[in-house]
């Protein structure tokens, strides 16, 4: 496995409809280019990696912000929800998404 200098896989991931290329940073749903901020795209990258797996909020914030970072912890949430809008069909009830309420997130891909 090949890491990146944020500790991200260089190499191609993929989860269901969904592929990240970390190296290219390109990330698509169903071969269509997904649209991200340099941000979104780290927090798509840390949550498709772990795909099937709960993430803890402070290990999503340290991943993407880095373990120094500080502000608002809701920053995460605000960021979970840009990333909502943008991959999933209705972001009110997230498939792909999931909260594990008091503790972080899951992505699922199409596994569920």
């Amino acid at each position: 496995m090949t890491l990146d200098q944020q500790g991200l896989k260089a190499n191609p991931a993929s989860s269901g409809a969904f592929s990240l290329d970390a190296a290219a940073h390109r990330a698509l749903k169903d071969q269509h280019e997904l649209h991200l901020s340099a941000r979104e795209f780290d927090l798509f990258a840390a949550l498709i990696e772990s795909a099937g797996q709960a993430i803890s909020r402070a290990e999503l914030m340290a991943r993407v912000w880095g373990n120094q970072w500080i502000g608002d912890p809701r920053t995460l949430d605000v960021h979970v929800r840009w990333l909502r809008i943008k991959i999933e069909e209705d972001p009110a009830n997230p498939q792909y998404i999931k909260t594990v309420h008091g503790f972080g997130y899951r992505f699922t891909g199409l596994e569920e």
